[in-house]
């Protein structure tokens, strides 16, 4: 079993609108996470695609971060990377001003659910998706 201590944490930075974490461990990516900024100067509101529930879902979250993606490869897992991941970009997005971070709309693993259960300070639903969010 690798220990976390093992891996190394790779940091991806490009102002605030971006940032990517990868911990890797002899160089192969085991497990990221990066999250989004709504451009509302690109996204039209208006679009009969964007359906009623994307709609709702960038009304709620503004201006502020959503955690776009998570991964950690199966042989990694229940090692603590997750909770590494989150917990880094919980503090970087604080460090950069923001006060509040959402999840994604579409989360397909309860790992991540049980992760957000754990961090959440409140969640609503849309369409029958739960979205939490964190005040930082």
């Amino acid at each position: 079993m690798i220990k976390l201590k093992d891996i190394l944490l790779e940091n991806i930075e490009r102002d605030v609108k971006y940032k990517e974490l990868t911990f890797r461990d002899n160089g192969v990516p085991v497990g990221g996470m990066n999250y989004g900024i709504l451009d509302f100067d690109r996204i039209d509101m208006t679009s009969p695609g964007l359906s009623d529930s994307d709609k709702a879902f960038y009304r709620l979250v503004g201006d502020n971060p959503f955690i776009k993606n998570v991964t950690v490869l199966d042989q990694y897992q229940k090692q603590g990377i997750a909770t590494k991941l989150y917990d880094n970009m919980f503090n970087w997005l604080k460090e950069k001003g923001f006060k509040k971070v959402f999840s994604g709309k579409t989360r397909n693993s309860q790992f991540v659910n049980n992760i957000w259960r754990k961090y959440k300070d409140g969640s609503t639903k849309i369409n029958g998706h739960e979205i939490y969010f964190k005040n930082l």
